[in-house]
């Protein structure tokens, strides 16, 4: 067991990410379209009201990754796991470890610096940036436990 933890300590978030993944059992009868070739990051203080979004907007989620951690998640990590599965778009949640309340989904970009992901902006939305989080920002920091949910999707046009 050691071994193993140690193993993914070492071996980083990518690994957590593709080691959580589960793909979504639903999803195996639908008729999705074939992957752009490129994916879309948002982040989600509501990924379950963001997941009704996505559906209306005809997405079909793949599958999803949880897990807890006390590192914040390259931007790299996320594109390369969306890579791997064919994801059009990935939604990107976090909150503090044991809590209820989802925060500013924050991850690190190629120089290391923490920056906000913009959150889903579905078709009936105003405004070019689409919605802005609620409520005050509450910035990520190495050290802090999170719980993480990352989904995973793809266009699936109904008819």
């Amino acid at each position: 067991m050691v071994l193993i933890l140690g193993c993914l300590i070492a071996s980083g978030c990518s690994t957590v990410i593709k080691q959580s993944y589960e793909g979504d059992q639903s999803t195996s009868t639908l008729k999705v379209s074939s992957y752009s070739g490129s994916t879309a990051v948002y982040g989600s203080t509501d990924p379950e009201g963001d997941g009704r979004r996505l559906v209306g907007d005809e997405y079909a989620k793949l599958g999803s990754s949880s897990f807890t951690t006390a590192r914040v998640v390259k931007f790299s990590e996320l594109q390369s796991e969306a890579n791997d599965v064919g994801a059009d778009i990935v939604l990107f949640a976090a909150k503090t470890a044991g809590t209820t309340q989802y925060v500013q989904p924050m991850a690190l970009n190629d120089s290391a610096a923490l920056y906000t992901l913009a959150p889903y902006a579905h078709a009936s939305d105003t405004g070019p940036a689409g919605p802005q989080y609620g409520g005050a920002p509450q910035p990520m920091t190495n050290g802090q436990e999170y719980d993480y949910l990352i989904s995973f999707w793809r266009k699936a046009p109904k008819g």
